[in-house]
């Protein structure tokens, strides 16, 4: 068997995964006269797929009571507002009744509110990868009963991901802080003649507008807050990228604690150029360009790179101060896309940064490799296991498994592979006792052992 020249095909066949097998659901919805078919139909898909999602909550032995609890009381608590926003305008008084005059339209409105926001609340649709309808019907007897049926493949990752988010266990690595950092290029023009007297003055104003952005759009998933880099922490985030690059992130290598080596580190670089000036009306012309970049710093790496889409605006220098400020306003809001995104970015891309190394020794073939991996994958599901083969050395094939979560209970995901048969007549076991090292061996079949013994018996006899 020539492993050396499969490794050309390994890497052609990571992507490829297994159509997981389609769910049913059925679905029924009591209209109004009023309701169009539109709204109607996508009620029906609404209640469909959180039907598909219960059984695949089931299918991945998860806790789907205590889930769709949770789901249900947050959006009560999200719609609340809505209600009472609501309420408002029909009766401004909360301590006075809605008039009996407007109750109708105000219950009318408020229950296509409702029903609107729950269709939408939590995006679960996003968990579905596909799906196609079998039946959508009306009731003969009952004209404003509707009923559908469809079939629906779902996103297991994306599942668990929700799961996560509605259980109460974050499904991305926690973060001690994040810092802000800013660098203004200037070209043709000076800081004199931006109305600053110190750039570090600027820098504050812009970089402050920043952090009490990030705080209000995605504090709450940074422990220590967010904080705005002087000199000082700069050099330490510069030793600590320079360190963390040296340090393979691997299983057997010492994690680097110190008080940053759990953040994230926002660079942000902002070029302005004067294109124009007019010294009569005092107005100059900028052009703003830029962008940002997220460091990991756990391990060095550039999680995500954001272009600001450059601007060209005119000021008029009337005092220093309110130019200056002018100025520090435009660049905030040219980054503000990024910023008021910064949680989607950080959930997105600061995923699966912890990682195991798993060797399997005895693999007939690549095939038994390809369901180990399946396996695994599957039985992580939890932990957003992402297992790709990094090296097939002889007899010995190394997978290298991205995770998120606690360390110890993803570990502990490697005990259900011990004496797991992958097929009748293979199964794995653990390797010497050794927690990542794994060995497929021959399953004897009863049938082999009764035939031995009968073989045995009868060769004493002779």
């Amino acid at each position: 068997m020539k492993y050396f020249g499969m490794v050309i095909t390994i890497s052609l066949l990571l992507n490829l995964s297994v159509e997981a097998k389609a769910l049913q659901a059925e679905s029924k919805f009591l209209s109004k006269d009023d309701d169009k078919l539109s709204f109607i139909k996508k009620q029906l898909i609404s209640n469909a797929f959180k039907m598909v999602i219960d059984k695949k909550l089931k299918e991945m032995n998860l806790d789907s009571t205590t889930f769709w609890q949770n789901y249900n009381a947050k959006f009560e608590e999200n719609f609340s507002k809505i209600k009472d926003s609501l309420r408002a305008k029909y009766q401004p008084d909360p301590e006075k009744e809605i008039p009996s005059n407007m109750m109708e339209q105000y219950e009318s409105t408020l229950r296509k509110k409702r029903l609107i926001s729950k269709s939408r609340y939590g995006r679960l649709s996003r968990v579905i990868k596909s799906y196609s309808i079998e039946k959508f019907s009306k009731s003969i007897a009952l004209p404003n009963s509707h009923y559908i049926k469809l079939n629906a493949n779902v996103d297991e990752k994306r599942l668990a991901e929700v799961y996560y988010k509605f259980i109460g266990v974050s499904s991305i690595r926690a973060f001690d802080k994040v810092f802000v950092d800013t660098k203004i290029i200037l070209k043709n023009i000076t800081w004199t003649e931006l109305g600053v007297t110190t750039q570090n003055d600027f820098l504050n104003v812009l970089n402050k507008s920043w952090r009490e952005k990030i705080e209000l759009k995605a504090g709450d998933i940074f422990s220590g807050g967010v904080q705005v880099v002087d000199n000082i922490k700069r050099d330490e985030i510069n030793k600590q990228l320079e360190m963390s690059s040296k340090i393979s992130d691997t299983l057997n290598s010492p994690d680097a604690v110190n008080e940053i080596s759990d953040s994230l580190y926002v660079k942000s670089i902002i070029n302005i150029k004067n294109i124009d000036f007019d010294e009569q009306t005092m107005e100059y012309f900028l052009h703003f360009s830029g962008g940002m970049l997220i460091f990991d710093l756990k391990n060095g790496s550039v999680v995500n790179h954001l272009d600001f889409p450059p601007v060209e605006l005119k000021f008029t220098r009337l005092d220093d101060h309110s130019f200056s400020s002018s100025i520090a306003q435009a660049m905030f809001e040219m980054a503000l896309p990024v910023v008021d995104n910064f949680r989607k970015v950080v959930e997105e891309n600061v995923k699966l940064k912890q990682n195991f190394e798993l060797a399997i020794e005895g693999a007939k073939n690549l095939d038994e490799v390809y369901q180990i991996q399946k396996i695994l994958k599957e039985l992580g599901v939890l932990y957003f296991f992402n297992p790709e083969i990094s090296e097939v050395n002889n007899s010995v094939v190394v997978m290298n498994v991205n995770y998120s979560g606690v360390k110890e209970k993803a570990f502990a995901v490697l005990n259900k592979l011990e004496n797991l048969k992958i097929d009748e007549e293979r199964q794995l076991l653990r390797k010497n006792n050794l927690p990542f090292s794994f060995e497929l061996k021959s399953v004897e079949l009863k049938g082999d052992n009764k035939s031995k013994e009968a073989n045995q018996n009868s060769g004493v006899n002779l």
